[in-house]
């Protein structure tokens, strides 16, 4: 593998922000006078519609930190990795998880938000002022969730372009950047933010139950939105929901789910993931229609990938790789409780499996690249011949991993003097 160094991007030079602007406290015009048709077509076709896209102008393998705006971790037509020819090419400080785009990278740090050159690492920008996590790209800004709201980083020189900030003491889910808006829910409240200026576009509180089976109430927003197919899917405690971007009205609905638990929404153009149950079981959704095709059994907190056709899930003993049609394990892979967040890229699983306890796992301190099919390894690479961790992104030909707290970037064929 050669050998490699961390780079510190403790440069003179840095732009950091210093004006915070504020998003409007009213409700935004689902309208305003605009033509709709700028969101990945006329709203007078019915959706949901496969064809369209949550970002249309974004061509990128990884533009948030799941991703994709449909919380994926999944790249349909991504790289094929050679094992035996990866190499660290850079290393730098982060904390925290990863988006690429137009060859910059963005992360956070322990002091604040950066972007990198995704060539060799170096420091395009750092803003000091603004501490946020999970960053996606749309447009010319990057959001990301800070401890209050949402914040809107310029992509050219890191400067806050808006902040929408509630009650500190308000709990807010990870966001979804699609159809020019941020869609995040703070203290039960599910809101649509512009892009542009972080104004609301709309807002729903809760959703009352219809069914007459089900007891009189309404529940609040519970976990972080998904988009995909040309909607906006989201849920609370009872209720599944695709909703159309621009007005927030219902597609439809899926009542008598009892979630209770607030991992992520995932969704894609062949299902809809939600978790059920405490994490015991995670139900699949028809995307079109949000009828249950099935459950996915997983038996604890380990949040999915899902691909064309496919899911990886895990529970104490075992990383699982699936159907979404019938959403059945189709292959396990041994480990202790600590297989890292899989990313789905082409025909191959990547994932990190940490320090194995006994005889119970079959990787220890390894990235393994698996086939999707059938979960047989192609090939691993051992903590100790490299500076490998847990996946955070895979874009073009380079593949991210946090190491110790670096983000150490890899690709194929690197010098042999490493970094």
């Amino acid at each position: 593998m050669g050998k490699w160094q961390r780079r510190s991007f403790l440069a003179t030079g840095a732009v950091l922000s210093t004006g915070v602007g504020l998003a409007s406290s009213g409700a935004g015009d689902a309208d305003d006078g605009d033509d709709p048709s700028n969101v990945d077509g006329s709203l007078d076709a019915k959706l949901p519609d496969s064809t369209r896209q949550p970002n249309s102008d974004m061509n990128e393998d990884w533009a948030s930190y799941r991703g994709d705006a449909g919380q994926t971790r999944c790249i349909a037509d991504g790289h094929d990795f050679d094992g035996d020819a990866l190499a660290p090419v850079w290393s730098v400080d982060h904390d925290g998880s990863v988006a690429v785009a137009d060859d910059t990278v963005y992360t956070s740090t322990a002091d604040g938000v950066v972007a990198l050159d995704a060539e060799d690492g170096t420091l395009v920008w750092e803003n000091t002022d603004v501490l946020a996590h999970d960053p996606a790209v749309a447009g010319g800004v990057v959001c990301l969730t800070t401890d209050e709201g949402v914040v809107a980083l310029d992509r050219s020189d890191g400067a806050v372009r808006w902040e929408a900030s509630f009650d500190p003491a308000d709990s807010v889910t990870r966001h979804a950047v699609a159809y020019d808006a941020a869609f995040v829910v703070v203290d039960g409240t599910l809101y649509a933010l512009e892009v542009d200026d972080g104004s609301i576009r709309w807002e729903r509180e809760s959703v009352a139950l219809e069914s007459p089976a089900s007891p009189d109430g309404s529940f609040e927003f519970s976990r972080a939105p998904a988009a995909a197919n040309g909607v906006v899917y989201a849920a609370t405690q009872r209720t599944v929901l695709a909703l159309e971007p621009q007005t927030g009205d219902e597609v439809w609905r899926k009542e008598e789910v009892y979630q209770d638990v607030e991992s992520p929404i995932h969704a894609n153009e062949s299902a809809v993931v939600v978790d059920w149950w405490s994490d015991l079981e995670q139900g699949v959704h028809d995307p079109q229609t949000g009828e249950v095709r099935g459950l996915i059994t997983s038996e604890t907190d380990h949040e999915v990938s899902i691909g064309e056709d496919m899911y990886t899930t895990g529970d104490i003993f075992n990383l699982y790789g699936g159907s979404l049609e019938d959403c059945e394990h189709e292959w396990e892979v041994p480990c202790e409780y600590n297989a890292g967040q899989a990313v789905i890229s082409g025909e191959t699983v990547y994932v990190y499996f940490g320090r194995a306890e006994g005889d119970t796992g079959d990787y220890d301190q390894e990235l393994a690249a698996l086939d999707k099919d059938d979960g047989t390894e192609k090939w691993a690479i051992s903590k100790d011949d490299a500076p490998i961790g847990y996946v955070r992104a895979i874009s073009g030909d380079t593949l991210y991993v946090d190491h110790e707290g670096d983000l150490v970037a890899f690709r194929e064929g690197a010098p042999d003097d490493g970094c």
